[in-house]
């Protein structure tokens, strides 16, 4: 079943969110993050680990 968004007036998939950051509507919607300037959400969840993952690694090869 689908829904409208409140903000944007479009169709939106159950577990979508609106991002106030980027002004659109994202699905699977879990945070805005500020280091990517990008939602995280469903379409790119596993690019968000791997940066996370890339990221961890670069500190514990630096110490």
């Amino acid at each position: 079943m689908t829904s409208i968004c409140q903000v944007c007036n479009l169709l939106a998939n159950p577990g979508t969110r609106h991002c106030k950051l980027c002004n659109k509507c994202v699905g699977g919607y879990d945070h805005h993050c500020r280091w990517m300037n990008t939602c995280i959400g469903d379409a790119n969840y596993g690019l968000f680990m791997a940066f996370v993952a890339a990221a961890l690694l670069y500190i514990t090869v630096m110490l």
